[in-house]
């Protein structure tokens, strides 16, 4: 039930298994075809260019139908109604077939050349032509099972040669109006109902109906003028008839050749002499013929990717091309032009063309429309490079290069949203922009670059104090200032804590401070800290010693004892040791200085300055002892005085000047055996050094005195109120 509308379109090449090359009309359906070309196409059986089936109705006008091929009709109406007007169906396997009940109505309709049949019916097919020419195929009308034609007809078979009718039950009507020419034979079947005559060419009668007798009829040879497809070879374009057994070739009818003279395509006017073994049977005709052009068949047409450039030019690439004699010089050209250079999707009419010294040999096929979608170009011509700046406090951005001064140059920092203004940025840090540039008959161009801001150098000054040594590393230190800060800019500098890199005493030390930079542009900043320093000078450390008196020995020498210090800090590693001591000389006395050399060692020995405290000791005098002194006894002499013999003394240094005197007295000056208290004494230069033996108690006796010169002198003495005495002598 649906309609068909085609027109100004064509059919070539198209194929199909059974029913209807190009189109089929279904049942019940309607089609309308005009101004249309059907060309090459085929079908194993049925319609190759058309078919159309029972209940339908077609139309027809102002189309060519050439070259197709189908054993039962280029068109076929199956039970349909078709409509022909100025239509012409030439150069086909078969012309027109029609069959069950189908209804065929030609005007101004031609019907020529074709190879089989002109004109098919059967099965009560109803054919009727007005002002029509049916040129005849092998044969004119072909029609059984009760298929009529009528009409006002003008019928040829002079270039084809077997029958004029073939009936089979069929039926012709309005004959007697027809016009037949150039045939040499009449219908194979007699017509029951006509008994008419048509008189050919030459004058001679054909007949028609019941009871014709084919044998009576004369058999002649004949040549016709036909039209031969180029071959690339000699031939000539005629068709032969009758008993024919021997043909000659001439272009003026004089002079003769057995094959043909003719071979580029084109129409000619030629004599052909055709003959039978018979002497006398020959004839000779004078024939126009055409060689046609042969037709190429073209692969497939591709019409290269278009880009806009500003040109309607098309790259057309034509398929292998059949057809082409070997050897011949052949070319077949495309040409297409777009109707616009804009983008868009184009229907393009392209249109074949021959080039090569054989072209005028060939045919190309009919122009074919083709869809060409004229891409946008790309923009190439832009870019939006990367760019990096160091922090300076102003803002700064990136553009596209390469726009032209007509594109839109939009920007975005999301990728979504688009303006035309250019993003700008100030801070440090990584920032992506996109781009857009619009171009009229362009694709929209869209990029996107990094903007890296990358932070300033900053330098932080601090100034650090120097201290003395106390087993720390810590250290005091103080923010001065800043080096490379923009004006304006808010940073601010926290000292958290500073250190030396160890405890140790030393000048122009490494202090390392731990601090924390702040402020609202604290992030554009890359910061470092200058180099600041600061001594820790070494702390006193005073070394306690302990000196052992001793006794005179004759040397300096002296024992010493390290005791303690004052100042170390608790934990340090110093170790004293005391190489050796000794007093300022030998000599005896009290609380004299030791000198102590020592050593000083330990990890934290050097850092201290170490001083030694005082130290001193008593060079006690030695003690002399007498061993064997003698108290002598002796005469009474009236006093305590005692002959002391020194005995013998020990304890004096070798090398000493010493000298030990020794006295005594008895305890009583009486006569008597008593005890005599020895008292020593010493001198010498080095007496100084030493105890005199300590003093001895010995024996001794005073012996009686023989008195023999006693004398008893007075004396003159004047008083004086004290008492007086006389001294007995002697």
């Amino acid at each position: 039930g649906s309609n068909l509308t085609v027109f100004d379109s064509a059919f070539d090449g198209n194929t199909a298994d059974s029913h209807g090359g190009a189109v089929f009309v279904e049942k019940e359906a309607s089609a309308e075809i005009g101004r249309s070309l059907f060309t090459g196409n085929s079908t194993a059986a049925y319609g190759a260019a058309l078919y159309q089936w029972s209940g339908s109705a077609v139309e027809v006008t102002d189309t060519l139908f050439l070259n197709n091929n189908a054993p039962n009709g280029t068109i076929r109406n199956h039970g349909g109604i078709l409509v022909m007007t100025n239509v012409v169906v030439s150069g086909n396997d078969q012309g027109l077939a029609a069959s069950g009940s189908a209804k065929v109505l030609g005007i101004n309709l031609t019907v020529s050349n074709n190879r089989r049949s002109a004109v098919r019916g059967d099965s009560n097919a109803e054919f009727t032509f007005l002002n029509s020419i049916v040129i005849g195929g092998k044969t004119l009308f072909n029609l059984s099972g009760g298929a009529t034609v009528g009409g006002d007809l003008n019928l040829s078979t002079k270039e084809f040669g077997t029958n004029f009718v073939k009936y089979n039950g069929g039926d012709l009507f309005g004959a007697d109006g027809w016009t037949l020419a150039g045939h040499n034979q009449a219908m194979n079947a007699g017509n029951p109902a006509y008994n008419d005559t048509l008189t050919d060419a030459v004058g001679n009668n054909r007949y028609y109906g019941g009871g014709l007798d084919l044998g009576a009829v004369e058999q002649i040879a004949k040549a016709i003028g036909t039209s031969v497809v180029y071959n690339g070879e000699y031939q000539a374009p005629i068709d032969v008839e009758g008993p024919v057994t021997w043909i000659k070739y001439s272009e003026d009818g004089e002079t003769w050749s057995d094959t043909p003279t003719t071979r580029d395509a084109g129409t000619y006017t030629i004599y052909v002499m055709v003959g039978t073994d018979t002497p006398g049977e020959e004839r000779v005709y004078e024939i126009t013929g055409t060689i046609t052009p042969r037709r190429l068949t073209l692969g497939d047409i591709t019409v290269g990717e278009k880009i806009y450039d500003g040109t309607t030019d098309l790259d057309i690439t034509i398929g292998a091309v059949e057809g082409i004699v070997p050897g011949e010089d052949v070319t077949v050209t495309a040409v297409g032009e777009l109707p616009s250079a804009e983008p868009g999707t184009y229907e393009v009419t392209v249109t074949f063309g021959l080039e090569g010294d054989d072209a005028g040999n060939y045919d190309v096929p009919e122009p074919i429309t083709v869809t060409v979608t004229v891409e946008p170009a790309v923009i190439a011509d832009v870019t939006f490079d990367d760019a990096s700046f160091v922090y300076n406090g102003q803002a700064r951005s990136i553009a596209v290069s390469g726009a032209l001064a007509t594109d839109t140059v939009l920007y975005s920092t999301d990728g979504v949203t688009y303006t035309a203004a250019l993003p700008e940025f100030t801070n440090a840090g990584d920032y992506t922009i996109y781009a857009k540039v619009s171009r009229a008959n362009y694709e929209d161009w869209t990029g996107s670059a990094t903007l890296t801001i990358t932070p300033a150098a900053l330098t932080l000054t601090f100034a650090a104090e120097d201290k003395v040594y106390d087993g720390t590393a810590a250290a005091s230190a103080s923010f001065a200032g800043f080096t490379g800060l923009i004006a304006g800019d808010d940073v601010t500098v926290t000292v958290n804590s500073a250190s030396f890199a160890d405890k140790n005493a030393g000048a122009g030390k490494a202090v390392s401070v731990d601090y924390t930079v702040g402020g609202a542009q604290a992030g554009n900043y890359t910061v470092t800290a200058a180099g600041v320093s600061a001594s820790i000078s070494a702390a006193a450390l005073t070394l306690n010693f302990t000196a052992e008196d001793k006794v005179y020995d004759g040397t300096s020498a002296a024992s010493a004892a390290f005791a303690s210090f004052t100042g170390l800090i608790a934990g340090d590693d110093v170790t004293v040791t005391v190489d050796s001591a000794s007093f300022a000389d030998a000599n005896a006395g009290e609380n004299k200085a030791v000198s102590v050399t020592r050593t000083v060692s330990g990890a934290d020995a050097a850092n201290y300055t170490i001083t030694d405290a005082a130290v001193s000791a008593t060079i006690e005098r030695k003690q002399l002892t007498v061993s064997g002194t003698i108290a002598a006894d002796k005469v009474y002499d009236g006093t305590t005085d005692a002959e002391i013999t020194l005995g013998e003394v020990s304890g004096i240094i070798a090398g000493d000047a010493v000298t030990v005197t020794a006295t005594g007295q008895f305890a009583q000056a009486v006569v008597g055996t008593h005890d005599v208290t020895v008292t020593y004494a010493i001198s010498g230069a080095g007496a100084a050094n030493y105890l005199a033996p300590p003093t001895e108690t010995l024996n001794a006796t005073i012996t009686q005195r023989d008195v023999t010169d006693l004398s008893f002198v007075g004396g003159e003495l004047q008083y004086d109120g004290a008492a007086h005495s006389f001294l007995l002598t002697g």
